[in-house]
């Protein structure tokens, strides 16, 4: 399973009004490839991390 077929999973699950916001999909995907840290993420994709 690839992280596309996860979040399809979890939009079927979760409500069609709860889906993932932007940050919480971008988080879901980092995670699933191993990058979990806030500060390496945010990073990535130009965030200030405080």
């Amino acid at each position: 399973m690839n992280v596309d077929d996860a979040l399809d999973i979890v939009g079927f699950v979760l409500d069609k009004d709860s889906n993932f916001t932007n940050v919480q999909e971008i988080i879901f995907r980092e995670c699933w490839q191993g990058r979990c840290s806030y500060q390496e993420i945010a990073k990535v994709y130009g965030y200030e991390y405080e």
